[in-house]
């Protein structure tokens, strides 16, 4: 089977399944890498999301977002240190002081992990049961 030239997929109608357009715009590669993530396809949602952190390393949600990947990819640390880094960009977001807080869990590190439930527990109350 070949494979149409890349100009000639430029008429307006969908890709095919399975294929992942380069990104031009970080929103359609924040997109793809979700679409990535959801559907179990871990290595695409990690080159996105790392391609996402290499032309943005100062965006809070790429950051999140690739240490969730990482984290589901069994690389717990590596998945800390974007985690923390994106804690540090945005420490008001409940989310991701929760994540860090697992992450931490995960690296034995128990007293910084509570230090950070509890920054998750003080911003959104609501949330604690």
């Amino acid at each position: 089977m070949s494979v149409p030239p890349h100009d000639n997929l430029n008429d307006g109608a969908a890709p095919p399944t399975g294929w992942v357009m380069p990104p031009t715009d970080p929103r359609i590669a924040h997109a793809q890498a979700m679409q990535a993530f959801e559907r179990g396809d871990l290595s695409t949602a990690e080159r996105l999301y790392g391609g996402l952190v290499k032309a943005q390393p100062n965006d809070p949600a790429a950051r999140f977002y690739l240490a969730q990947v990482l984290e589901r990819s069994s690389r717990a640390g590596e998945a800390l240190d974007h985690a923390e880094q994106a804690f540090r960009l945005a420490p008001r977001q409940p989310a991701i002081a929760a994540f860090v807080a697992h992450l931490r869990r995960l690296a034995g590190r128990i007293d910084d992990a509570i230090d950070a439930a509890r920054t998750a527990c003080a911003l959104a109350p609501q949330d604690v049961q």
